[in-house]
């Protein structure tokens, strides 16, 4: 049973602003940091018989004092963020309805989260996952490994892998042709793993279409294990991105599209290539791509959260 609020002085003024609020959510996360702000004021202070006049005694200084005093306490930056967010909002509140003059956390700015590196797949355990996928934890095993070559051998998007047909293939050039949300198309390279990963799995393919009596009218390269919606022209058995996600989170409860994409990015820039490379390969802007660049630097990859 969860310990109910204790009751202050300052409880009255806090209910009345949260009553305007919309969202539960946001009614319980301010009702606890408003709460734990009053009980801190009232520590060490006399005895308040009104709160208002305590409240317009308030300045900025208190307020940074509050927050120290929550850093110290080990509390997350993002509390001690939507903390200040709480009581600048009560503040404005009292302010609007002529309790107080003055919002004390005017000009404050509050703690900034520190952005965390993405946690990205070692080039080992990207190895030991596309050199063999399990058949026994896989419906359709060659599929899910060329799935993983073409995820971390070209950085290919989620959505991209999911809207290639055949025709996006050019065996010419050993390379495939996506078109990306903005509708700008590239061409990326498949090396000797990934193409022969996708020709096992292209060829089973076809054995399984046969088998179902089609042949021409399934033009995705990546079909579900069951052919579901071979006969819908709209879907034509194609693989949604919410399969390929449980197909990667199958090889690991970290791992998913996206991580993938950057431990290509990243395994890219660590062997040598450049914004403007990783920029034509990801299909990413140049600031994104520094990023990539930088997060390749020794210091950073120290920081980085690899895992084997």
């Amino acid at each position: 049973m969860r310990k109910p609020m204790p009751i202050t002085p300052f409880t009255a003024l806090i209910e009345d602003f949260l009553s305007d609020l919309g969202s539960a959510n946001t009614r319980r996360a301010y009702r606890s940091d408003l709460t734990q702000f009053a009980q801190w004021r009232i520590v060490g202070s006399e005895q308040i018989s009104n709160p208002i006049d305590h409240l317009k005694k308030i300045e900025y200084k208190n307020i940074e004092s509050y927050l120290e005093n929550l850093r110290n306490l080990g509390r997350e930056f993002s509390t001690m963020a939507r903390a200040l967010s709480a009581i600048s909002e009560w503040f404005r509140y009292l302010g609007l309805h002529g309790y107080v003059e003055l919002n004390p956390c005017s000009g404050l700015v509050g703690p900034k989260v520190p952005k965390r590196l993405p946690k990205v797949p070692s080039a080992a355990k990207m190895k030991a996952i596309c050199d063999l996928i399990d058949p026994d934890h896989a419906s359709w095993p060659s599929r899910d490994q060329a799935i993983f070559e073409l995820l971390y051998g070209t950085g290919i998007q989620v959505f991209e892998l999911c809207a290639l047909d055949l025709d996006n293939i050019d065996w010419a050039t050993k390379s495939i042709f996506v078109r990306n949300q903005y509708g700008k198309v590239r061409q990326l390279p498949l090396a000797d793993l990934a193409l022969k990963s996708l020709l096992i799995y292209l060829d089973e393919r076809v054995a399984r279409l046969a088998a179902r009596g089609a042949t021409d009218n399934a033009t995705p390269v990546f079909l579900n294990a069951k052919l579901s919606g071979l006969g819908n022209p709209k879907r034509l058995a194609r693989l949604t991105t919410r399969s390929v996600l449980r197909i990667t989170k199958g090889r690991g409860s970290d791992l998913n599209p996206r991580s993938i994409r950057w431990a290509c990015g990243l395994h890219l820039a660590n062997n040598g290539a450049g914004v403007r490379i990783l920029g034509a390969q990801l299909g990413i802007g140049i600031a994104s791509a520094n990023k990539i660049k930088e997060m390749s630097t020794p210091s950073l990859q120290r920081r980085l959260r690899t895992y084997p």
